[in-house]
């Protein structure tokens, strides 16, 4: 149909086209990729946009303080949650770990048959909010020594903003799990995106709690400077626009040294005046400034002031130990969830209220997630997700 002119014209034409976008494509990919990790938090996110949420379950008791996390965070049609449920399941008896996807195809099996009432519950609050409310539900099948690398790699795949954790220790039972706990752990060192430990102490009262409607429901939001509390700021002002949530955000303000680091200071700031001005107009909001707290002591008759009047209580994970309110409180600090968590969980501040310790992304675990290879990326999505 064409000459042999015009045929070694498009032949050349093709190779040069091929050879220019090769190392272009690879270029925006990998940029893309370096882009959504650099701003996987709560705090840099669209606040009217949709949420991504990866809920870790470890037992059937962690299910209702999951979904009465995820009511609080005020799912709504214009900004929906798109939340991922994944089951754990210690892997006993096989040499390959499994990550099982819960679609509508497939049948259930024996190493899922918790996960599917755990599912059966998820589906149902989905139901009930359809539209606000996006469930998809995996169960992964690994022993805990590596769970965390599941648990990362499905963040990265979906996405995901934030990862809720439950506490390796039940208030109700009293029983503690150290495999729990070495997962939580791994997490928090090399999540891709932000991470949240949930302690339920108790105040849910079962699966009942689930579907009952809330009258008012306080959440308190403690605020001692950091990139941690700064997260737990921005989803306590995402909460703040529930019809029936009342939000208290108690800031202590400590006079800072001269070798603190001003950069934080002036990001505390900036992150309360946004809070200020988005809930300026907000009644249901209260704001406390805590200027003539100096020391840890002054911290501790604060949190025991606080007594049983909140439903959940929201805090940073990690603090500057140099800080006069930190200085004295850091023998607290024995566990994953900072001084501030420990104080809450040894002391049993707050009454029954329910925690939530906050960590934002850290760049070393963004670093270390970017240098993955692309194989490994792509061999991942094959494995059924």
């Amino acid at each position: 149909l064409i000459d042999y002119a015009s045929y070694e014209v498009l032949c050349v034409s093709m190779l040069f086209v091929t050879a220019g976008l090769t190392p272009v494509v690879r270029y925006l990919f990998k940029s893309t990729i370096k882009d959504k990790h650099n701003r996987r938090t709560i705090q840099h996110s669209n606040p009217y946009g949709e949420l991504r949420v990866m809920a870790c379950i470890y037992e059937e008791e962690n299910v209702p303080s999951i979904i009465h996390l995820l009511k609080a965070t005020n799912p709504t049609k214009d900004s929906p949650i798109n939340v991922s449920i994944v089951h754990f399941v210690e892997l006993v008896g096989r040499a390959t770990p499994l990550i099982i996807s819960h679609k509508a195809h497939r049948k259930p099996s024996a190493a899922t048959a918790v996960s599917q009432r755990i599912i059966t519950v998820f589906k149902r609050y989905e139901e009930n909010n359809r539209g606000s409310i996006l469930v998809h539900p995996y169960t992964v099948v690994s022993p805990y020594a590596s769970m965390h690398n599941d648990v990362c790699m499905l963040a990265l795949h979906k996405r995901t903003t934030l990862i809720i954790l439950p506490f390796h220790k039940q208030f109700v039972t009293g029983t503690i799990s150290g495999g729990i706990k070495t997962v939580n752990c791994n997490v928090l060192e090399k999540s891709p995106c932000s991470v949240g430990i949930l302690i339920d102490r108790g105040l849910l009262g079962g699966i009942k709690f689930v579907l009952t409607n809330w009258l008012s429901y306080h959440v308190a939001v403690v605020f001692l400077g950091g990139a941690d509390d700064r997260e737990a700021l921005a989803l306590g002002v995402r909460m703040s626009e529930h019809q029936t949530i009342e939000l208290t955000v108690i800031r202590f303000l400590a006079n800072y040294k001269k070798d603190s680091d001003p950069v934080e200071k002036s990001l505390d700031d900036e992150m309360v005046n946004d809070f200020k001005y988005r809930c300026a107009f907000n009644n249901r909001v209260t704001y406390i400034e805590e200027d003539k707290v100096k020391n840890g002591r002054g911290v501790i008759n604060v949190l025991k002031a606080m007594a049983d009047r909140y439903e959940l209580i929201i805090l940073g994970r990690r603090h500057d130990e140099n800080s006069p309110l930190i200085l004295e409180l850091t023998e607290w600090n024995k566990s994953e969830l900072g001084t501030m968590g420990d104080i809450f969980t040894t002391s049993g501040y707050g009454g029954k209220a329910t925690i939530l310790v906050m960590q934002q992304q850290t760049k070393e675990a963004e670093e270390e997630m970017q240098t993955r290879s692309q194989e490994e990326q792509v061999l991942f999505r094959k494995d059924d997700i």
